[in-house]
């Protein structure tokens, strides 16, 4: 199943409709995982996720997000595999991570195809959707070459 649609189809079973209420840790806890804030680096086990508690809260969703996407859509150890291969779960877990935090459903009814506006649209959205500006302006050039639209 298509990344994007495994994430819509489980916000609408789970009746999530705003921003506000993505919630990734009851996510992982309706998974089986355990998540855990400690000062380390992230990692991602087969039952638990670490998220390093030195970040600040927008980089903490962000690694939550990336590190559910390698337990829902990855098997088997990362150092022992091809470094094409390993890439290729790192681009999936990049896109898992967008899809979660700023679903196109969410995000389409928000986007405003006015460039000159880009820049206040990106930090609203990104305050909105609780993730860093870097990551909202990915978000939204992801946006941009799958619909068609503009935003700058």
């Amino acid at each position: 199943m298509e990344i994007e649609k495994l994430i819509t189809a489980y916000y609408r079973a789970h009746n999530v409709r705003y921003p506000h209420e993505i919630q990734l840790d009851l996510f992982a806890e309706r998974l089986g995982i355990t998540v855990l804030r400690l000062p380390r680096p992230a990692l991602c086990g087969s039952k638990r996720i670490v998220i390093d508690c030195r970040q600040p809260p927008e980089m903490q969703r962000e690694q939550l997000a990336h590190e559910l996407g390698h337990r829902i859509l990855h098997s088997g150890r990362q150092p022992d595999m091809d470094p094409l291969f390993r890439g290729l779960q790192e681009e999936q877990t990049r896109l898992f991570a967008m899809y979660a935090l700023v679903p196109t459903f969410m995000l389409a009814p928000l986007v405003s195809d006015t460039p000159q506006y880009y820049e206040h649209q990106c930090a609203y959205l990104a305050s909105i959707f609780c993730v860093a500006y870097k990551f909202m302006r990915q978000r939204l050039n992801l946006f941009e070459s799958t619909h068609l639209v503009r935003c700058r």
